[in-house]
């Protein structure tokens, strides 16, 4: 049946067809799980229920519990199971069909999952920690860089030879490397917070603003 050929119903004359309350048809129109007229300002009665049959969520064995009595022919429609050729996503800009959702849902979970996972055996870190041991690692490379010329200067004025300059200039590299080994050392020893840590502190910073 096409759209000329349909029935024009308004909301409230859909719902009491349907059995379901006007409440609910508009809850469906937002969602775009029914099919308007050109104006946008009635139902068409079967290409509604087609539509709203097809984007029923398929866990749902039964459709949505009716308020009143439906027209039967209406309980016969809605009441007919959906193959997956039938399956229809609602319409563009509104909302997404109900097995897309849940399986984005399910594989976000999953990620989330593995994240946490991994922090705890120790294969995946925050990259905000990164940041910051790198950030205190080059610090504290530069401090120690621009104290060297200070320290060496009379060291090597003492230096009666080449090796004992040579020695002097050693040591003072492996002190500032042994400053670097500890502060990476220091912060590979803290722990990082799980994926639902982290999830829950920017949804309570989120809740401040």
């Amino acid at each position: 049946m096409n759209k000329s050929e349909d029935e024009a119903l308004t909301q409230k004359e859909f719902a009491k067809r349907v059995g379901w309350r006007p409440a609910y048809i508009s809850q469906l129109k937002k969602r775009g799980r029914l099919v308007m007229t050109e104006d946008g300002r009635k139902v068409l009665y079967h290409a509604s229920l087609e539509r709203i049959r097809a984007t029923r969520d398929p866990s749902t064995v039964t459709p949505h519990k009716p308020s009143g009595e439906p027209a039967p022919e209406a309980a016969e429609i809605l009441s007919r199971p959906v193959s997956p050729e039938e399956i229809e996503p609602a319409a563009a800009g509104t909302t997404i069909d109900y097995q897309s959702a849940r399986a984005k849902r399910e594989h976000y979970n999953a990620e989330l999952a593995r994240m946490e996972y991994e922090r705890a055996a120790g294969r995946l870190v925050e990259i905000d920690l990164v940041r910051e041991v790198i950030l205190n690692a080059t610090t504290t490379l530069r401090t120690h860089l621009e104290q060297m010329a200070e320290r060496l200067a009379p060291r090597v004025l003492d230096a009666e030879n080449e090796e004992q300059v040579r020695s002097v200039v050693l040591e003072e590299v492996e002190l500032a490397m042994g400053d670097l080994q500890a502060t990476f050392r220091k912060h590979a020893l803290r722990q990082p917070e799980s994926a639902t840590e982290t999830k829950n502190r920017k949804t309570a910073i989120g809740g401040m603003d």
